[in-house]
């Protein structure tokens, strides 16, 4: 009955939110266990004097194997609206699958931080406007540390490539989180990227969340583009509920 509820839930939630960071975290989730994502994700942009808004809905599962290994899948619905003028331009529909694992290399004593690994295959599923006709990859370390007993550090460093440009696009993470109680968080986090083709790119993120069941947790997260050409006022919502083995 538990495991109905919880898929109900998770159907029919359309805005809840862990503030969506862009970090992995070296941990994977425990043996058995599945966790159940509802993103929701809005940005705007400008170019040229057509404005842009995008949003994105991405279910996600995240399923539990062994001590150090997790599995992953991510389909994704998008809507995009263009406009500009007498320009009008729609497109709604599935966008790309993704797929992938983390691995969980160490574990947190005294000095040495949590690690793990990250690696993440996006195929070019659904409509041919949301993607570019190749398979994306990404791949990342990830490292943590807990500082003292409500707050805790993440470091990423990794890279993606989109199937077309000469080489990969690297980026990295750093994010501060603090627990003010067992059920209320926040966090700040930059976010940046970096390639030979094109200019670096810095974001900063902040982020709340609040546990509204043992079970579920929700928040909200806002980010800020610092660089030209890139989305910007993009907002975030998630609900993650964890299914117990």
């Amino acid at each position: 009955m538990r495991f109905f509820l919880s898929i109900i839930i998770f159907l029919l939630v359309s805005i809840g939110v862990y503030g969506q960071s862009d970090s992995e975290t070296p941990t994977v989730i425990p043996n058995g266990d599945i966790l159940l994502r509802n993103h929701f994700r809005i940005s705007t942009q400008s170019n040229g004097g057509v404005n842009t808004l995008t949003s994105f809905f991405i279910p996600s599962i995240r399923y539990g194997l062994g001590n150090r290994f997790e599995l992953r899948f991510n389909p994704r619905v998008q809507l995009s609206r263009m406009k500009g003028g007498d320009f009008r331009k729609v497109n709604s529909g599935l966008g790309p699958f993704g797929m992938g694992t983390k691995i969980a290399l160490v574990r947190e004593d005294g000095w040495i931080p949590d690690i793990g690994v990250f690696g993440f295959l996006t195929f070019p599923t659904g409509l041919p406007a949301f993607n570019n006709s190749k398979i994306n990859s990404e791949f990342r370390l990830s490292m943590g540390h807990s500082l003292g007993n409500r707050a805790g550090v993440t470091v990423n460093y990794g890279g993606t490539w989109d199937g077309i440009s000469q080489g990969p696009e690297y980026l990295y993470t750093l994010l501060f989180n603090y627990n003010f109680s067992p059920l209320f968080g926040a966090y700040i986090e930059t976010f940046g990227t970096f390639s030979k083709e094109e200019e670096p790119s810095h974001q900063l993120h902040l982020g709340a969340s609040y546990a509204v069941a043992h079970n579920a947790r929700f928040g909200i997260g806002w980010r800020k583009n610092f660089s030209s050409g890139l989305p910007n006022n993009l907002i975030d919502a998630v609900l993650f509920i964890t299914i117990p083995r």
